[in-house]
């Protein structure tokens, strides 16, 4: 009980900063205060106590919310997302990417929901910072986001595959990779079953992203590690703390090194997904707060080394009366 009211004076500190540095939109906290569930618990009891009030889904402290700040000494605080800026040359690279990806890529069914072109442009330079691109083999478990598009068009790997569960994904990517005259395939996978022999212990590199829950983002990093040659490579993954707080964000890290992975680099808010979908996600959210405009949820994009002996954590199949349910991203408010 404790825990839970240091907890929630921890996020109403956090919350009082912010908003002493100025209004925001709730869709704009939301972003820097994670698990969003929580925040708007702790958004509520705070309006109950007339510390915080709305209005146009802008959110500001009272009078009585100033004086609770400085009692408490907090400061204000700026909102922060990581840039990552692109470059002349990686802008050039961005538009081909433009031209070639497939946008709106939304299926419920198979909780898709798309980086935007530009986190993806990211996603490559930071291969390209390892060395894990040039010359290596690369696998994309799951690929609404167009990640195979984006590594064809470099050049630089010497293979690449994706599986996705989604046909009509697959279908795409081919024929675009048979447009752009290149080698990379794409083939139809369910994720929920294990990697087929022809993918195992074949790649240097593989890249997901999972559904935000922490059996969603253990099962393909599983199945990303079944995929690695038997001496070792990396993996990377995208994971939100959004959706499911600090305490699962914990879990999905120690499942990571129960199966020989060691994450040598975190990109802080590199991947901010697309906007608009949010009615089909995001459940009992007060009507006050409205509907986002731009983007505002992001994901941190981890690195991680998997070593020679790792051992994946889901080896078989998943039953099918569970998949659903922990494999699907919401979030209840």
């Amino acid at each position: 009980m404790r825990d839970k009211r240091n907890k929630e004076r921890s996020m109403e500190r956090i919350i009082l900063a912010y908003l002493s540095e100025k209004k925001l939109n709730f869709w704009e906290l939301a972003s820097q205060v994670p698990p969003m569930a929580e925040l708007v618990k702790c958004l509520e009891k705070m309006e109950a106590n007339k510390l915080v009030g709305v209005l146009n889904a802008n959110l500001f402290l009272t009078d009585k919310g100033f004086k609770l700040a400085k009692k408490q000494g907090v400061s204000p605080r700026k909102t922060t997302n990581k840039n990552y800026s692109l470059n002349a040359l990686d802008k050039k690279f961005l538009e081909k990417f433009k031209k070639f990806r497939l946008e709106n890529v939304f299926n419920e069914k198979y909780d898709q929901l798309q980086l935007l072109p530009e986190s993806v442009i990211k996603k490559v330079n930071v291969l390209k910072s390892k060395h894990d691109i040039d010359g290596k083999r690369i696998i994309c478990l799951g690929d609404d986001d167009m990640v195979g598009i984006a590594l064809a068009l470099t050049k630089l790997p010497s293979e690449i595959t994706v599986l996705d569960i989604d046909k009509d994904i697959i279908e795409y990517e081919n024929e675009v990779f048979k447009k752009l005259k290149v080698k990379p395939k794409a083939k139809k996978c369910d994720l929920s079953k294990p990697i087929p022999t022809e993918f195992k212990n074949k790649y240097d590199v593989f890249i997901t992203e999972p559904p935000d829950t922490v059996f969603g983002n253990s099962l393909f990093f599983s199945r990303g590690v079944e995929c690695i040659k038997k001496q070792g490579g990396v993996g990377y993954i995208g994971v939100s703390e959004t959706d499911f707080g600090r305490k699962k964000f914990i879990d999905v890290q120690k499942n990571i090194l129960k199966m020989g992975g060691l994450i040598t680099d975190v990109y802080n808010k590199i991947e901010p997904y697309e906007i608009g979908t949010e009615k089909k996600w995001v459940f009992n959210l007060p009507e006050k707060f409205g509907w986002p405009k731009k983007p505002w949820f992001y994901a941190d994009l981890f690195r991680v080394e998997i070593l020679e002996g790792a051992k994946p954590l889901f080896p078989g199949p998943v039953k099918k009366n569970i998949s659903k349910e922990l494999i699907e991203t919401n979030i209840y408010c």
